[in-house]
């Protein structure tokens, strides 16, 4: 992942996945960006999120501790961004898989 407006820490990487942390602080926005597919979102410590596609807006609360998946992408096109408009930090975890990890084992 990589968002505009906010440096993530990488904790792990290798050639399967990648796993990064961000802290998205009251009234920080992340930027216009792209998602790939195949993504794990842990919110270690939620908030309320503003969601943004275009000139679309949605807010939502994402609890602490709250586990999701993503396997469909989003483009830089769908003019994406969200931001934490709460008053607390949010502390946010992303596991990307890396393209061909999810493909089927070869039988033999």
């Amino acid at each position: 992942m990589y968002y505009p407006n906010i440096p993530g820490e990488v904790l792990l990487e290798n050639d399967k996945l990648v796993v990064q942390r961000f802290i998205i602080g009251p009234g920080q926005w992340e930027g216009i960006h792209r998602h790939p597919p195949d993504q794990l979102y842990i919110h270690i410590k939620g908030g309320e999120w503003t969601v943004k596609y275009g000139d679309v807006a949605e807010t939502s609360i994402s609890p602490t501790g709250e586990v999701g998946w993503s396997d469909d992408p989003t483009e830089f096109s769908a003019m994406h961004e969200s931001g934490n408009t709460g008053d607390e930090p949010i502390d946010l975890i992303w596991v990307n898989l890396k393209p061909g990890c999810m493909t089927e084992p070869e039988t033999g």
